[in-house]
């Protein structure tokens, strides 16, 4: 990517990444009130995992390797995403 293209990339990761955040803010209050709401809970996955896809698809690698948030909301979730894949260590 050249660097007019990077700086647009990095300006669109900035903000898709303020939104998300802002939803997982939303999301995590709703589930805190009615933890039975398994939509809420893959609603919270999805935007953190897109933040975390975005981060490595530009080379961002400290802000992808979160695990800790991932495999949690995979835990809650009772799902299993990444089969056979332990946590990524820092």
């Amino acid at each position: 990517m050249s660097d007019p293209e990077m700086d647009e990339a990095i300006k669109e990761l900035l903000i898709e990444s303020d939104e998300n955040l802002s939803a997982v803010e939303r999301d995590l209050v709703d589930f805190e009130g009615n933890p039975e709401q398994q939509d809420t809970l893959a609603s919270i996955f999805r935007a953190i995992h897109t933040i975390k896809g975005t981060c490595s698809f530009l080379g961002y690698t400290k802000l992808v390797c979160k695990p800790d948030i991932v495999y949690l909301l995979d835990r809650a979730q009772g799902l299993h995403f990444f089969h056979g894949c332990s946590p990524c260590q820092p």
